[in-house]
């Protein structure tokens, strides 16, 4: 008798176990962090072989509103011919910005990506999302 209530036992202990790790493998890691509606990341663009660097905000949802963008607290700008604010990009679209100092002698390394969108505020570093 103390031989199948032993055996009983262990069975029970690694089934609980067995159904402990069943579990925590079942539970993804992000499942409490929504997928970020934007992306932002580094490009080049330019011709004649001078190419400048460029800031690229692409749409990650169907669609959202970008409604403002701040480089670098505001000490970098980015040039704005052609792209006014507000803008609306749909899932895949690209948002592409040339950022730009008005200090020539320092110039302009775009560490912080601060962006207004119409889904929240994301503020983006060098790694990825802040």
């Amino acid at each position: 008798m103390k031989k199948f209530v032993c055996a009983v036992l262990i069975l029970i202990i690694a089934g609980e176990l067995a159904a402990l790790i069943l579990i925590n493998a079942a539970v993804p890691s992000n499942i409490s962090t929504p997928k970020d509606p934007i992306e932002v990341s580094n490009g080049l663009a330019g011709t004649l072989g001078n190419p400048v660097t460029t800031i690229e905000v692409t749409s990650m949802v169907d669609h959202i509103l970008i409604m403002d963008v701040t480089f670098n607290r505001g000490n970098c700008h980015f040039i704005d011919f052609f792209i006014k604010l507000p803008v609306e990009l749909k899932f895949g679209q690209k948002l592409t910005l040339v950022p730009y100092s008005t200090d020539i002698q320092h110039g302009c390394d775009v560490i912080e990506t601060e962006i207004q969108t119409s889904q929240g505020h994301f503020s983006f570093g060098k790694g990825g999302m802040l």
